[in-house]
């Protein structure tokens, strides 16, 4: 019997990916940073309506979302991921299940014999800056690729599962 389970509590994230940082919980996921950084009033009033400079840092920096799940080792089992813009590794109690790159294409990952009892799933969002970088766009093109990046939800988990 399958038996699916969506990975909807328990969430928390943090800019940047060394030890250092502020862990700030996820109230309601699947949600961008933007909207996180607004529920805990780190961003002002003024993002609502769209445009708003003191967003900008968002895209210019990488961002882990952590989530701690229990499960059922002994079962067969894969991570499905519907939506995670754009560019992720995906880690599963220490170890890289894979990496993704589109956001219009799930993604699957084999995790029978990884799950334990208690899970630390953690995906690791990297900054757009140093791709576009290494295409030679230049300021202009970088610039208005982070603002398109801020409206098209720049780092975003859509419903995450784990099916048994």
């Amino acid at each position: 019997m399958r038996e699916r389970v969506e990975l909807k509590e328990n969430w928390r994230i943090k800019q940047g990916f060394g030890k250092e940082g502020t862990w700030i919980s996820v109230g309601n996921f699947p949600a961008q940073i933007q909207d996180i950084l607004f529920e805990h009033q780190m961003l002002p009033e003024k993002f609502l309506a769209g445009w708003c400079e003191d967003a900008l840092f968002i895209g210019k920096n990488d961002w882990v979302y952590e989530c701690r799940f229990e499960a059922c080792p002994e079962r067969k089992s894969r991570l499905v991921m519907e939506g995670l813009d754009t560019f992720v590794s995906i880690w599963l109690n220490g170890k890289l299940l894979g990496e993704h790159t589109d956001f219009y294409l799930p993604g699957e990952f084999e995790t029978t014999g990884l799950l334990k009892k208690k899970n630390i799933l953690k995906l690791c969002f990297q900054s757009c800056r140093q791709d576009c970088q290494t295409h030679n766009f230049d300021q202009t093109d970088v610039f208005f690729f982070d603002v398109m990046f801020l409206c098209m939800r720049m780092i975003y988990a859509k419903r995450i599962l784990i099916c048994r």
